[in-house]
């Protein structure tokens, strides 16, 4: 081969192996970059692998990177309360919460941590559109050689479940790779305060809800009041009604004894007239002025009656007899109204002279 075919033969190389060396060069520069790392979660996220986004993301670090800037957080806030506490004991409190809350440290990394594990499961359940491009073409900023953030921004039609409108994430290249190790600190203030006003309007629904609840209780308490003092009426009623049937049943028993003693028959009564009493005028009596004195159509106390004298009324005397009660029973006939009917002889004052 002539030196000069080889000249042109290496000049057609040059022409073809610097264009895909420069390109490979491209491409290689572009790997060690944090937008590459975008497109390789986002290659993870499409793939709905867990494990490929774990190993993208430093759960660890950005636990603790959380952890400890809310911490500090809290703790100014707790100084602040303390020196704008109404009273000393109050401000004496909010120190003692300053000092406790060191403690709380290894509790709240185990929860954040599972939360963000979880935070990653539910975002892969949540993903419908292929999210690769989406996230290259946010924006990054370089901090450092091998730290930058990015920002995601919130994603038009998704269910985005932060508060926030956008999240940083710290990024930083460990042995040549790029990992997520962190939140921003305007990501995680922000979120801080979002969950404090969260708290605050909790704490006010809370309260809300605990007065509601206490007035329905109270009308509770005076709804079963008033149910109790009802039945408690009840009761009193049906134990009236008991006491009149038993004092009923007990007269009864005793004008069966009288009429046992004396001999008189049950079916009937004695129709034997005592005809000194015919024609006398008397007045009805009883032991209150205020009673009631029934007048009955038969010589009998258990025949219903709405007809009846007042203690004072005179009345004739037109026969008498004696009931199956045992009493003497006297037929009279009113001197205003002229009503006539039996009344007990002793609701009646005889002149046993006349």
């Amino acid at each position: 081969m002539q030196p000069q075919q080889k000249k042109s033969i290496l000049k057609r190389i040059a022409v073809v192996a610097l264009p895909v060396a420069f390109g490979v060069g491209l491409i290689a520069a572009f790997m060690q970059t944090p937008r590459f790392f975008l497109f390789q979660l986002g290659q993870a996220i499409d793939s709905d692998s867990t494990r490929k986004v774990q190993v993208l993301v430093d759960v660890d670090e950005v636990t603790d990177d959380y952890v400890t800037h809310v911490i500090e957080l809290a703790k100014a806030d707790l100084v602040t309360d303390a020196q704008t506490a109404g009273n000393e004991f109050e401000a004496l409190g909010q120190m003692f919460a300053v000092n406790l809350i060191d403690s709380m440290t290894e509790g709240l990394k185990v929860q954040i941590s599972n939360q963000i594990k979880d935070g990653i499961d539910s975002t892969l359940e949540a993903v419908e559109q292929p999210t690769t491009w989406y996230l290259v073409t946010q924006s990054i900023q370089k901090t450092g050689r091998n730290t930058a953030i990015a920002t995601i921004t919130r994603p038009e039609g998704t269910g985005w479940e932060s508060p926030l409108e956008s999240v940083d994430f710290e990024l930083r290249k460990i042995d040549g790779s790029w990992q997520i190790v962190g939140l921003g600190d305007r990501t995680i203030e922000e979120a801080y305060q979002s969950q404090q006003s969260a708290s605050i309007s909790g704490s006010l629904e809370a309260a809300q809800l605990e007065r509601r609840l206490d007035e329905i209780e109270a009308r509770q308490q005076d709804r079963l009041t008033e149910i109790e003092i009802a039945a408690s009426q009840r009761r009193a009623e049906t134990a009236q009604q008991r006491l009149e049937y038993l004092q009923q049943e007990q007269w009864q028993l005793e004008q069966e004894f009288q009429q046992a003693v004396s001999g008189t028959s049950n079916s009937q009564f004695n129709s034997t007239s005592i005809d000194s009493t015919v024609g006398q005028q008397v007045t009805l009596v009883a032991d209150s002025s205020a009673a009631r004195i029934n007048l009955r159509d038969e010589p009998r106390a258990n025949l219903p009656t709405r007809r009846y004298g007042l203690v004072g009324d005179q009345v004739l005397i037109q026969d008498s007899t004696t009931g199956e009660d045992g009493y003497i029973w006297y037929n009279v006939q009113f001197e205003e109204s002229g009503a006539i009917g039996w009344i007990r002889g002793d609701f009646v004052s005889v002149d046993e002279e006349y």
